[in-house]
Parts: structure tokens; sequence; C-alpha cells
């Protein structure tokens, strides 16, 4: 696994000139236990804005080689409506798996909250996945727990590998 930026110099401390802040990419492979198969699972936060194109775009572009070699899932708070050039660029990479849940549990269509302030506002945390997976569950997480923990509500998705 590694860390990259999100810029045109990943391999280096650094950002788009008009980026609020510094961004990365976390990625890890992992081995299933069960069936000995590796995954890709990576993490990110993009910008808001015609930036997190830009961003997404360093992602799939510098894990070219590992996205045609594994499975992945991609966890993100893109600041970005699914309806975004950023989420309609992914869509052509991978799939959204409140789209593609055989059951869609989420209480919502949103994530974001800003601590109660928004109600009715926007869906922008997202789980992409791409490989031989069955997104079984999608949920999102409203559970308080002695008040809001983030300004976005969690969301879960559960999968199981298909055969091989």
């Amino acid at each position: 696994g590694g860390t990259f930026w999100l810029s045109d110099t990943p391999d280096e401390k650094s950002k788009y000139d008009e980026s609020g802040y510094y961004r990365i990419c976390t990625y890890v492979i992992l081995t299933d236990k069960k069936n000995g198969k590796d995954l890709m699972f990576c993490n990110l936060h993009l910008n808001g804005g015609r930036t997190a194109e830009k961003q997404i775009k360093v992602v799939t572009k510098y894990l070219a080689d590992e996205f045609e070699r594994y499975p992945v899932f991609l966890t993100c708070d893109f600041n970005a409506h699914p309806d975004s050039t950023t989420c309609l660029y992914l869509e052509t990479v991978m799939k959204d798996s409140y789209v593609t849940a055989e059951k869609n549990l989420a209480p919502i269509p949103y994530t974001a909250h800003d601590y109660g302030a928004l109600t009715n506002a926007y869906r922008i945390d997202f789980c992409w996945h791409k490989g031989n997976f069955k997104c079984l569950n999608y949920n999102t997480i409203t559970d308080m727990y002695d008040g809001y923990v983030s300004d976005h509500y969690a969301i879960m998705s559960e999968f199981e590998w298909l055969r091989f």
C-alpha cells in the first residue's frame, strides 16, 4: 500500500493552486483469508468543484496498473453530487454501491448534514467498487452516539465475492 498526493506531482507534498487543502489517497492491498484472493482498498477526500474531477483522475492514473490487477473498493468524501462530472467520470471505471446494492437500506438519500443544520441535503460520500463482487446492502448510518460524530453520516456497504 501507500499514500500519494492528489495533484500533478503525486509523489511529493503538493496540491492544485485552486485547492483549499492538501489532499491524499491512501491505499492498501488486502488478502481475503477465506479464498486467498487479493483486493485493493482506497480512501480519499476530494476538494469540491472542478478540482475534484482533476483529483479523481490523478487517482485512476496513479493506480492504473493496480486497478487492472485487483478488484478495487474506493471510499471517499467526494464533495460532489452523484450527477457531478467527477462522479460521471468515475462511473466509467467503477460502480456506486448506492446504485448497485440489492437492498438500499438508507433511511435518507443524503450524507452531508453539517451537524444537523442541513436537512434534505445531498449525498457526497461514496463507496465505489470494481471487480468480481455483488453489493448486497447499502446503508447510511444515522445513529447518534452522544451527539454528532461528524458533519457527514457514515455509509456502509456489504459485499460478497462472486464465483471465479
